[in-house]
């Protein structure tokens, strides 16, 4: 997540003498177009922190070491298998409500060529990390693939390896080399269609369109394993999670925060652990509730007022990515490759997860999205011109 900018208020001159509608509209843009979102009124909206939304991502992101932690070591009962698919699809939720408000300070900025500009900060800020970790799993081999109580290296041919780069790994059917790695494909092609949804919700004032659009998304997800000859359209079962992010950005527009933040750290476990209603590992409908109920009771929740809470919130959502994809190397590194006591083999683990999500985010994440953040699109419009 990009670094959150202050705001700059600037007086806009309204004499006739001096300003037109015109022009006003133009340095009202350029007032607010730094803006990123402040509290408004303790709550989630584009107007505010987000701390509410960084506690969930960091959370999610501790619990699905956690349980990948005791999947290595077998300690993981059948029926806890779905928890991390279902925090996984929790960050969904997250990422399409952030985004939607990094489409609307877009919009704001410069409503012309919405979804190129988009894609283009989307795609420098999904691709360059997988690729490198990609590139480092098969040049020095290193096991990706989780086998309790142990790792192993997944060997794939070519067109499995050039999947895995491109994050097309659903479409071609194709082994993911890194396991954590298996739901970025669904996440990056579901963005190609939130520009349009954006578009699409901003025309409503009310939240119950959005719903009714759930809806219809929840319908298809439920379709698509009984039409023959759409398996490569298993996308569809993700769609709830995303457009459950869009609900909940469009209800924080129209309800106020009344519920303390004390409530969250309790509440986001427990929609996780819907997953236990089902003994299935891969029942859809656990993860829908539970992304569902995170959407409608996220932007009730006041943000936190604990500096500490805080402060570690943002640093984990900030490095989630990096953890998320380093963690089974940091379990690999710290508990199978070594002999070590306990004592060691932890202060390996906990120094691995502290300093490789830095390292990658300061060396690879946090560059490419400035060089995304740039305005590439007007700078080939002037290329154009001057040519």
């Amino acid at each position: 997540m990009s670094q959150l900018k202050q705001t700059v208020e600037v007086p806009i001159n309204r004499s006739p003498e001096t300003s037109s509608p015109g022009k006003e509209k133009t340095r009202y843009r350029r007032a607010i177009m730094g803006l990123s979102p402040k509290i408004g009124k303790q709550g989630i909206s584009s107007h505010g922190d987000l701390s509410t939304l960084d506690f969930m991502r960091a959370l999610s992101t501790v619990v699905v070491v956690g349980i990948h932690y005791f999947g290595m070591t077998g300690q993981v009962p059948y029926t806890m298998g779905a928890l991390p698919r279902v925090v996984v699809l929790m960050f969904f939720v997250h990422t399409s409500f952030v985004l939607m408000l990094s489409l609307e300070r877009q919009q704001i900025k410069s409503p012309e060529k919405l979804w190129r500009r988009f894609m283009l900060r989307r795609f420098f800020r999904v691709y360059p990390l997988p690729i490198f970790v990609l590139a480092a799993i098969i040049l020095f081999r290193i096991p990706s693939q989780m086998v309790p109580p142990t790792f192993q290296y997944l060997s794939l041919g070519t067109t499995g390896i050039i999947s895995n780069f491109l994050l097309t790994m659903n479409l071609t059917r194709s082994d993911s080399i890194l396991s954590p790695m298996w739901s970025l494909p669904y996440e990056f092609q579901l963005y190609l269609v939130l520009p349009a949804l954006f578009l699409l919700v901003q025309r409503w004032r009310s939240p119950v369109p959005v719903f009714g659009m759930w809806c219809v998304t929840l319908a298809l997800a439920l379709l698509q394993p009984i039409v023959p000859k759409i398996g490569r359209l298993d996308i569809l079962e993700f769609a709830p999670c995303f457009v459950a992010g869009i609900l909940c950005y469009k209800l924080s527009k129209t309800v106020k925060p009344m519920l303390p933040f004390v409530l969250w750290p309790i509440l986001i476990p427990a929609f996780m652990f819907i997953c236990l209603l089902s003994s299935n590992p891969n029942h859809w409908p656990a993860a829908w509730l539970a992304c569902l109920l995170t959407a409608l009771t996220a932007p009730f929740i006041r943000q936190a007022h604990n500096g500490v809470v805080r402060n570690v919130s943002h640093w984990i959502a900030q490095h989630s990515f990096g953890i998320y994809l380093s963690h089974y190397f940091c379990l690999w590194l710290a508990f199978s490759v070594n002999h070590f006591p306990w004592a060691a083999q932890w202060t390996i683990f906990v120094a691995a997860m502290l300093l490789l999500p830095v390292a990658l985010y300061r060396l690879i994440e946090s560059p490419m999205i400035s060089l995304g953040n740039r305005n590439w699109t007007d700078k080939l419009v002037i290329a154009k011109c001057v040519g």
